[in-house]
C-alpha cells in the first residue's frame, strides 16, 4: 500500500521553478533521485534544477528529471560562494528543497529568496532563521533515507514507496563498461568493496579474503573494488586469498562502476557509495553495517540485504540480519547465509 502524508492541499501550490540542493556525497546524491522523479511526476510543467558539486555531478548528468545542474565549486571561497548565491536569487525559485540542511546549504537556501524553503532535518533555531517549512523527521533514524527525501515535497500525493535510485549513464560510460566486461568478466562475478571511508566501518580484510575464497569455490570470480588511493587494501585481501581474485584493472569512474556492477552477479561490501550504486543497478547485494542499516538499506528488497552488528528497536522493512557480535567480529558464515538468500530471491535488474 502506498503511504501518504496527511497535509492539507493548500500546502501544495504548483511551483514554476524548483531547486533541490544536494552537495558532495555520492551515495546521498543517489538517495535524492526518488525525490527528483516524484517532483517531475507531481509538477510536470515545473523547471527542476539541482545545485551540486563536481564530486557528485556525474550521478545527475543524464537524469531525465532535471532541467539544469548548477555547480558550486569544491572549496569555493566566500566570494565565489556569494556569487553562486546571487545567481540562485536571480533565478527566482518558488521552492528550494535542502536535502542536506547543513550550515552552508541553509545559508544558500535562505539567500535564494524562495517563498518555500524546506530542510531535510528539523533544527528549531535554524528553521526559524533559514527556512519557511519543516518536515516531520521524528522517524528519520529508522526510515530509509530515500523515503525521507520524498517528504521534502510536503505533498500528500507523493508516492513514498517510489524508492528506486536513478543513475542513468551515458554511451561513453556504457562503452567502457562493455569493454571491461568483455576483458575481465568472463563468467559469473561477485564484486566486493573491501574498503571503507572510516576505519570503524571497515570489516576486517582477512574476513573479506575468506569470504572471497568461498565465493570463488562456489563459481563466482571475485572482483575486488577500490577507488583512488584504496588499491592497497584490495591487494591486501588478494594476498590473503588462496584463490585468484581480479584486482589488476583500469580505475573506474563512478559512472563506469555503475555500468560494471550492472554486469555483475553479486555485490558485497562495506557501507559506502558503491553499495548505493549496486542498489541503483538492481544487482543482488549484501552490505555490512556497523550502525543504522535501516536508514541506508532499501525496504522490501529480498535480493538486496544487510548484515549489521547493532539492532534497532522499531519495526522496519529492510531485509537482512542483526548479529550479536561486534561489527569487526561478524562471522563469515553470517554473511554467507545472507548471500544465499540474496541470490535465491527474485531480482529486478535495471538497464
Amino acid at each position: 500500500m502506498t503511504e501518504t502524508i496527511s497535509l492539507p492541499m493548500h500546502a501544495c501550490p504548483h511551483p514554476r521553478r524548483i531547486l533541490v540542493i544536494r552537495l558532495r556525497q555520492l551515495g546521498d546524491t543517489l538517495l535524492a533521485t526518488p525525490l527528483l522523479r516524484q517532483l517531475r511526476r507531481l509538477y510536470p510543467a515545473a523547471e527542476i534544477d539541482v545545485l551540486c558539486q563536481p564530486q557528485n555531478e556525474a550521478i545527475l548528468r543524464h537524469n531525465p528529471n532535471i532541467d539544469r545542474r548548477i555547480i558550486l565549486p569544491a572549496g569555493a571561497g566566500v566570494r565565489r560562494f556569494l556569487e553562486v548565491a546571487a545567481g540562485l536569487r536571480q533565478q527566482k525559485y518558488d521552492w528550494v528543497l535542502d536535502s542536506q540542511a547543513m550550515p552552508k546549504t541553509a545559508v544558500l537556501t535562505r539567500l535564494s529568496g524562495a517563498a518555500r524553503r524546506v530542510p531535510l532535518r528539523s533544527r528549531p533555531l535554524r528553521n526559524r532563521l533559514f527556512y519557511t517549512h519543516a518536515i516531520d523527521d521524528a522517524q528519520a533514524p529508522l526510515e530509509y533515507a530515500g523515503r525521507q527525501n520524498l517528504r521534502l515535497t510536503l505533498d500528500p500525493r507523493v508516492d513514498l514507496d517510489d524508492l528506486a535510485l536513478d543513475f542513468p549513464i551515458g554511451p561513453e560510460s556504457e562503452a567502457v563498461a562493455d569493454r571491461f566486461a568483455r576483458r575481465y568478466l568472463a563468467g559469473p562475478t561477485a564484486a566486493i568493496f573491501v574498503v571503507a571511508s572510516t576505519p570503524e566501518r571497515q570489516w576486517p580484510l582477512e574476513r573479506f579474503a575468506e569470504l572471497a575464497d568461498r565465493l570463488a569455490d562456489s563459481g563466482l570470480r571475485p572482483l575486488l573494488l577500490y577507488g583512488p588511493g584504496q588499491e592497497g587494501a584490495a591487494r591486501s585481501v588478494a594476498d590473503r586469498m588462496r584463490r585468484q581474485a581480479l584486482v589488476d584493472y583500469p580505475q573506474l569512474g563512478f559512472a563506469e562502476l555503475r555500468g560494471v556492477l550492472a554486469r555483475c552477479d553479486l555485490f558485497i561490501g562495506n557501507d559506502g557509495g558503491p553499495h548505493h550504486v549496486a542498489t541503483a543497478a538492481g544487482v543482488p547485494s549484501v552490505t555490512l553495517f556497523r550502525i543504522n542499516p535501516v536508514r541506508w538499506s532499501p525496504p522490501a528488497r529480498p535480493h538486496q540485504r544487510f548484515v549489521a552488528s547493532t539492532d534497532v528497536a522499531s519495526p522496519h522493512e529492510a531485509c537482512g540480519l542483526f548479529t550479536p557480535e561486534p561489527f569487526e567480529s561478524i562471522p563469515v558464515d553470517a554473511v554467507w547465509r545472507q548471500i544465499e538468500r540474496s541470490l535465491s530471491a527474485p531480482a529486478l535488474r535495471v538497464a
